[in-house]
């Protein structure tokens, strides 16, 4: 793995997905549920994410545009780890 350096503030960033992801496996139940998703329902999940962001954007929220794209990564992470665990 090719080490990076990282900034504090990319650091501070991947800890709010972190702490996200955790809260979404708390409100949803953890990979029990993650992995009844189909890549379609990951698709559709960050898409509506993506649709809430870009209604925050228009609408001159950028905190809540932030929010959004925290839960855009955390979604992903998920969807990552439900496909590695399906294909390992």
């Amino acid at each position: 793995m090719i080490e990076l350096n990282t900034t504090p503030e990319r650091e501070g960033i991947l800890s709010e997905i972190h702490t996200e992801r955790l809260r979404q496996d708390r409100q949803w139940g953890g990979p029990a549920h993650d992995d009844e998703h189909t890549s379609g329902d990951w698709a559709g999940l960050v898409s509506s994410q993506l649709h809430c962001a870009r209604v925050a954007e228009l609408n001159n929220r950028a905190e809540e545009f932030r929010e959004r794209l925290i839960k855009i990564a955390a979604l992903a992470v998920a969807a990552i780890e439900a496909h590695d665990r399906r294909n390992s």
